[in-house]
């Protein structure tokens, strides 16, 4: 996998956070994956889209409004 030119491989951890209008973190969700999960030899080109469900994130964020 590929970010940008930047390979990526192992284990990986994502973090998602929302910027306050004070400049703070707030965490939004977070989940990790391993790219040895994935069969790369079957892909024709490095784009690759995943998709998590709510059951699937970690610390997933629980109120009402996003900004």
């Amino acid at each position: 996998m590929e970010l940008d030119d930047l390979p990526l491989r192992g284990d990986i951890l994502v973090k998602c956070f929302q910027r306050t209008a004070h400049s703070e973190r707030v965490p939004l969700f977070r989940c990790q994956f391993n790219t040895c999960t994935f069969d790369l030899s079957t892909a024709s080109e490095c784009v690759f889209k995943m998709k998590f469900y709510r059951e699937e994130l970690d610390d997933i964020f629980n109120g009402i409004l996003i900004y």
